[in-house]
């Protein structure tokens, strides 16, 4: 099926995406998924940001050293829990990934500009159903041995 073919080429140009963003800016994959995650859902608890990244609590700790030695992330304790440590972008990272993904954010617009307000609410919808689906598989594999 075409959609399917086109779907499958869109991931693989998006993981290439990532890792030249990466490369870029000189950080590990994980490390991209983690400045990925809050710069979308903002400031969070490292539990929290662990879960939605698919990392160990000690992966997510090294993630968040390497990012802290760029001054990408900061860590600080949460005002009402001292035990919670919350994490969030700095300006640099904001800075950063910005300028690696304006050309693709201009050129998605663009692109989107052309689809009527129903062909937009169906393209939302597959994306996000299909996104929920590949990460059911992909949590649920993930906690399964092969």
């Amino acid at each position: 099926m075409a959609a399917v073919a086109a779907f499958r080429n869109l991931a693989t140009t998006l993981d290439l995406l990532d890792q030249v963003a990466a490369a870029r800016l000189g950080i590990a994959r994980s490390d991209l998924r983690c400045l990925d995650i809050l710069s979308t859902r903002g400031p969070l608890p490292a539990g929290a940001l662990a879960e939605a990244v698919g990392l160990s609590a000690p992966a997510l700790s090294a993630a968040l050293r390497r990012l802290e030695k760029h001054d990408y992330v900061r860590r600080t304790h949460d005002e009402h829990d001292r035990r919670t440590v919350r994490v969030s972008l700095t300006e640099s990272a904001a800075t950063a990934t910005a300028s690696l993904f304006a050309e693709v954010r201009a050129a998605t617009a663009t692109l989107l500009q052309e689809l009527s307000p129903a062909e937009l609410t169906t393209v939302a919808k597959v994306a996000d159903d299909l996104a929920g689906v590949i990460r059911a598989i992909a949590t649920r594999d993930t906690q399964s041995p092969l």
